[in-house]
């Protein structure tokens, strides 16, 4: 790992932690084993950390949905979704989950959210967008596609996206990790969704 990377690497920990405000540029080098004006060679500022930590974490969204082969869906794009399984959609859950609560970069970019979404609107823009507005906003569209297609029985997408989402969001911010008892309810929530909303 270069000085850069280990920078992004020792910030997201502290923000994560302790807070943006908490965290100053000098404790960040004492962190990383540097002098606080070699930092400076790296990045303008703590603000510069702070949108690089943005940069890179949005940018491993985008690479998450690409190796799922979802990218276009992004776009409005459902059809990978067409004919789709339970076991498929069980899947896809899945491994959503155990992005944002397993990989220690999302993990911790979804701490800092949680902190500083209170003081800073672009932060709070961006965690809404990635875990309220956004994600009812996709999945409404998602669920109209397959009403709209016959796969399953729509009548509202909206309240359908909420009845859908409304419990993973919990189980995601109740556990905040990855287990077999997680992997039991996400398992029984969407059964029973399938099965009350299957045509």
């Amino acid at each position: 790992m270069n000085t850069k990377d280990k920078i992004i690497d020792v910030a997201l920990e502290r923000f994560s932690t302790y807070g943006y405000a908490s965290v100053s540029v000098r404790d960040l080098a004492k962190e990383v084993g540097i002098k606080e004006s070699s930092l400076y060679n790296h990045f303008k500022n703590k603000q510069d950390i702070f949108d690089t930590i943005i940069e890179r974490c949005m940018a491993k969204v985008m690479k998450h949905y690409q190796t799922m082969h979802l990218d276009q869906t992004l776009q409005g794009d459902f059809t990978v979704y067409r004919g789709i399984s339970e076991d498929v959609l069980l899947n896809i859950a899945y491994d959503h989950f155990r992005f944002y609560v397993e990989d220690v970069d999302m993990k911790r970019f979804r701490r800092i959210l949680i902190i500083e979404q209170f003081k800073n609107e672009t932060i709070q823009q961006i965690y809404h967008t990635q875990f309220f507005d956004g994600a009812i906003q996709f999945q409404t569209q998602l669920f109209k596609h397959l009403g709209d297609t016959g796969h399953l029985r729509v009548e509202d997408p909206e309240r359908l996206a909420y009845a859908f989402y409304t419990p993973i969001f919990f189980l995601m911010h109740r556990y905040d990790r990855y287990n077999d008892e997680v992997k039991l309810q996400l398992s029984a929530h969407i059964h029973h969704f399938i099965e009350q909303y299957k045509p």
